[in-house]
């Protein structure tokens, strides 16, 4: 699957289990993160899709605002980085040259890494009655023993009821990388920090950009 096609199903596929969590799975800094409020930093969130762009440039620069770090969100100046572009040496050092002639020493860069796939079972059933009586397994009939069972979510019994349909729905977790870079350290020892999130089944754009936003900004 092409990078762009992943990129643009980001945080709009719908979560059918529950609302999406954000979670840190690893990070790492140097001590020169703490001169990063000296710099003036670009934010740039690597992808072709402008609204998904937008906002987690806008949130994320809201957030480092709120630290005191002085941002600018890259899409309002700079209409670089295709994410599908392999880029030459010459061609990265020519973006470098270009983001440090309009000022900023800070690069705050995000991509995203990898697309988990999900796949879960969900029972449907037939609630016609026969009798007066509904054909559902015995445990739904006591929140108590629905909260317990696990098979309320799970086909445990295909054969206990002719009348149960088993769907499988699908959703996705994402993994997100923001890499922190000083532009004025030596070309081979720029990076300051990186940070590695997990959004799981993402449902809302907003939400999810304010919520990573906001993880990040933990980390300065």
């Amino acid at each position: 699957m092409k990078l762009t096609y992943i990129i643009s199903i980001l945080f709009v596929t719908i979560s059918f289990f529950s609302c999406s969590s954000i979670e840190v799975t690893s990070s790492w800094k140097s001590d020169e993160m703490v001169y990063l409020k000296d710099k003036n930093v670009l934010v740039i969130a690597r992808t072709n899709r402008p609204v998904i762009r937008e906002k987690f440039e806008d949130n994320l620069v809201e957030e480092l605002e709120r630290k005191g770090i002085k941002s600018s969100a890259s899409y309002r100046f700079f209409d670089i980085l295709n994410p599908d572009k392999k880029l030459t040496k010459e061609e990265t050092l020519a973006i470098r040259d270009k983001i440090i002639s309009n000022g900023y020493h800070g690069v705050i860069l995000t991509v995203l890494k990898k697309v988990e796939e999900l796949k879960k079972p969900i029972l449907e059933y037939d609630t016609e009655e026969s009798d007066g009586v509904t054909f559902y397994p015995s445990y739904y009939n006591q929140f108590y023993n629905y909260f317990l069972e696990p098979g309320s979510y799970a086909p445990l019994d295909y054969q206990y009821d002719s009348r149960k349909e088993v769907k499988m729905l699908t959703s996705e977790n994402y993994f997100l990388e923001t890499v922190i870079y000083n532009l004025d350290d030596p070309i081979d020892k720029e990076l300051i920090g990186e940070i590695t999130v997990k959004i799981k089944e993402p449902d809302d754009l907003d939400e999810t950009a304010k919520s990573y936003a906001k993880k990040i900004g933990r980390h300065f």
